[in-house]
């Protein structure tokens, strides 16, 4: 951030924004809602938005907004959850010099009453862009911690990338996961961001990163103040997580060429979330057509904006442009396409060698797949022979 930041002492005296998307998610809204009433730091405001739900949770936040101010309720079609986190952020906008403070609260997860008397006073002592923390998985039978490693206190942009891209020494860690709701960012940080709105690119992590580019200091809190309930057909547990989180890496790759540093930190988050996309079909992410056009093409207005204030630099938005306007290949895994992802500007050509390395693997294995079959083939083959043999021996020592 730049040297204009304004003094966060007084932070814990100033208001918080919670942006909170709804859809379809009535049983558990209320619950939701209500650990905001019971916090013990009085000064938020929740910008509820309701993505077009077709149960009751229309009804529900609007009940709680007729009883508390504090509630700003928004109903809009459905668009998903990076649209509606969108909606939150533009209704927030108009009043954003009101606020110290903006963090993310999905709708079927809930708060302990403390997180904000706690963690406020922690980030506006430590003059922090960013504050995470941890959480704890809520399951149907039990609460579930995973194990802290880290100490409270600040650490440096690449640390807190590695811990949004849950790799290296942060893998697996109380705290990591590129999710915003373990996040309390400084309006500043985010003031003219967005969520990428196509549902095939993991949002979260993209919205954390860019937020680390325009970021400065960055606070670890090693308790957990959220509570992350897991349930079937929440977003991060549908088909395709994995494909989804590659391809937003892959941009995060892309808008960090020319940084040697975070090139070389998170390409092997890269690599690896590739080999789990196998498991997400992939062959399907890439026969969706050209990643580099498609995502070039869908992102290109964050990018303008990115470009704008300063997060890319001119030579990556130009990319974003040429790349914006290439044709779409609707069968990768042949010879034109893998030349024409050689023949990428040299700007994407660490992302290209990913996506040729992993068409290359999944050529290998059709063809061990195929060479097994072979083989299984050519010893039915020879045992068929020996039974025909077998038999032969069989008839004449019957005739003799």
């Amino acid at each position: 951030m730049t040297s204009n930041t304004p003094d966060l002492t007084q932070m814990n005296t100033g208001k918080i924004a919670v942006i909170i998307p709804v859809y379809n998610i009535a049983p558990y809204i209320g619950a939701c809602l209500d650990s905001l009433l019971a916090q013990t730091y009085p000064h938020w405001v929740a910008y509820v938005i309701d993505d077009g739900s077709t149960d009751a949770s229309a009804e529900i936040v609007d009940q709680y907004a007729a009883k508390d101010s504090r509630f700003k309720v928004f109903h809009k079609p459905n668009g998903g959850i990076g649209s509606a986190r969108n909606w939150g952020l533009s209704k927030m906008k108009p009043d954003m010099q009101s606020f110290s403070a903006v963090t993310f609260l999905d709708g079927d997860d809930w708060l302990p009453p403390n997180i904000y008397s706690d963690l406020l006073p922690k980030m506006a002592s430590a003059k922090a862009d960013i504050l995470f923390f941890g959480f704890k998985s809520a399951f149907p039978d039990k609460l579930v911690e995973r194990k802290f490693v880290h100490q409270e206190g600040l650490i440096d942009r690449i640390n807190f990338i590695e811990a949004v891209f849950s790799y290296e020494n942060w893998a697996g860690r109380n705290g990591s996961w590129g999710v915003v709701w373990n996040k309390i960012f400084h309006p500043e940080v985010i003031a003219d961001l967005q969520f990428i709105e196509d549902r095939t690119i993991l949002e979260d992590e993209l919205f954390c990163f860019q937020a680390a580019l325009r970021s400065n200091r960055f606070y670890f809190v090693n308790e957990s103040y959220y509570f992350y309930r897991k349930r079937t057909g929440s977003t991060l547990k549908t088909a395709g997580i994995n494909a989804r989180i590659a391809r937003g890496r892959l941009l995060a790759l892309l808008l960090t060429q020319n940084n040697k540093e975070i090139q070389e930190r998170i390409r092997p988050a890269t690599s690896g979330i590739f080999l789990k996309a196998k498991e997400d079909n992939l062959l399907q992410f890439f026969k969706e057509g050209s990643l580099f056009a498609r995502v070039a093409k869908e992102t290109l207005p964050i990018a303008k904006n990115w470009h704008e204030h300063g997060v890319i630099t001119d030579s990556d938005y130009h990319f974003f442009q040429v790349m914006a306007s290439a044709p779409a290949l609707r069968d990768p895994i042949n010879e034109p396409a893998m030349d024409f992802l050689k023949g990428l500007p040299a700007a994407a050509a660490l992302s290209a060698k990913l996506m040729l390395d992993e068409i290359q693997i999944l050529k290998k294995n059709i063809a061990q797949l195929n060479n097994n079959i072979a083989n299984i083939q050519k010893k039915l083959a020879a045992e068929q022979e020996k039974n025909k043999q077998l038999n032969n021996i069989i008839a004449k020592t019957h005739a003799s």
